[in-house]
């Protein structure tokens, strides 16, 4: 039972690699600069509260995978910049998603009772 409180978060961690390293043109997305940084920000927002299910009675568990979740944000941005065609890692990106973790984090983190 206890490993099935995972799933959402590694169903929501497989689709956000897809999406981060399929080409562009899978995905024709609005040339609007600030629903795609909301977009980076929602996402990782909700990949942390996913995280909130399986680790809802650990904080030190869920800050460390807070920020796991953090790195790979920063390596994924990486991956598009230099390995992906078409795409290009962005430091405006990955700030959008370190807001959306810090701000799941300070929502849930006094939830969680150790």
């Amino acid at each position: 039972m206890r490993h099935t409180l995972w799933l959402p978060f590694y169903s929501g961690l497989i689709g956000l690699t897809y999406l981060s390293l399929a080409p562009l043109e899978e995905f024709p997305i609005p040339n609007i600069i600030s629903i795609d940084k909301l977009g980076h920000l929602l996402v990782y927002f909700m990949l942390c509260a996913l995280l909130y299910l399986p680790l809802k009675n650990n904080k030190k568990r869920y800050l460390r995978w807070s920020l796991m979740v953090l790195t790979y944000s920063a390596f994924l941005e990486l991956v598009q910049h230099f390995f992906i065609a078409n795409r290009y890692g962005d430091f405006v990106d990955f700030a959008a998603n370190a807001l959306g973790v810090f701000l799941a984090v300070m929502m849930f983190i006094r939830r969680i009772k150790t």
